[in-house]
């Protein structure tokens, strides 16, 4: 409700001045009135849609303060003294912005605690402090835990500490860690392809361990992964490859093969040939039991 009114009170105060009191500012005040509003309109937009960063909030703040100032650096004449009954209606109905305005900037607080939290992991990793990092990474995502990036971060601390010389069991406790760490950013961004093609990518890493496996989660994230990037090649590869591994390599065909089409010569399609020729093989071979339990007329699947 803060952030709502601190958005609709400026930009309804701002197109009162220009339609209402448009006479009292010369050409160019309104124009640069109208360009604020405009960005500030436009940062609100963009922030119910994405993550309220830190950047995000001192631009906005930098354009309130514009919206405020210019009208009053450029009027005419000076404003008519105030009754002092006036001043002090003025002041009480000050209470509730600045009060709002003081909340805001204490919420700005926890990004860059945050991002302290970040850099002292990284001291601590590269004194192969492992678990100290963790540690700070956890703190981190706490205090943020809308950024993404914090969490891939976190994710690969634990991958790195299940690729120590560590217990099994310790192992599969990281990865389920990890595991945790992107199903709750999940909740909070499920539109994320990168924390959706993480946790993929680790479903597909619980069947090394005696902690049940992850293949239809797996398949399901990647698929979710290939709907959220529709235009790159990376998630339908991937998406390909463990539909070769379900035991559908006619789906798995398909898409290996619109994404050689689209890479052509380019260096990765060396990697996806064996997969694509797997895939071709495994095909060919169902279609060639189909057709011979039909008999002399090929069946569907055989063509």
């Amino acid at each position: 409700l803060v952030s709502l009114g601190m958005t609709v009170v400026p930009l309804l105060a701002g197109g009162y001045v220009l339609v209402r009191r448009a006479a009292a500012y010369p050409w160019r005040t309104r124009l640069l009135l109208l360009g604020v509003l405009s960005a500030l309109a436009g940062r609100a937009v963009e922030q119910l849609v994405g993550v309220d960063m830190l950047a995000d909030t001192m631009l906005s703040w930098a354009l309130l303060g514009l919206l405020v100032g210019l009208p009053l650096g450029t009027r005419p004449t000076a404003p008519a003294a105030l009754p002092a009954r006036a001043v002090r209606l003025r002041l009480r109905l000050a209470v509730a912005p600045v009060a709002a305005a003081a909340l805001t900037m204490a919420q700005a607080i926890n990004p860059l605690l945050a991002a302290r939290d970040v850099v002292l992991a990284d001291r601590a990793r590269s004194r192969s402090d492992g678990f100290v990092a963790i540690a700070y990474m956890n703190r981190a995502i706490v205090r943020a835990p809308a950024v993404v990036r914090y969490r891939l971060l976190a994710v690969a601390l634990l991958d790195e500490a299940r690729g120590l010389d560590v217990p099994p069991q310790q192992q599969a406790a990281f990865l389920l860690s990890a595991l945790a760490v992107l199903e709750d950013g999940l909740e909070r961004t499920p539109l994320s392809p990168h924390l959706t093609l993480e946790l993929a990518s680790h479903y597909r890493d619980l069947g090394q361990y005696d902690v049940g496996g992850g293949g239809p989660l797996a398949l399901d994230a990647y698929e979710r992964t290939a709907a959220l990037l529709p235009n790159y090649w990376q998630p339908k590869r991937d998406l390909g490859i463990v539909l070769l591994e379900a035991g559908r390599p006619a789906d798995a065909l398909a898409l290996l093969s619109e994404v050689v089409d689209v890479l052509g010569d380019a260096e990765p399609v060396d990697d996806i040939r064996p997969f694509l020729e797997a895939a071709l093989r495994d095909v060919a071979q169902r279609a060639a039991q189909a057709y011979g339990r039909g008999g002399s007329a090929p069946s569907e699947a055989a063509r």
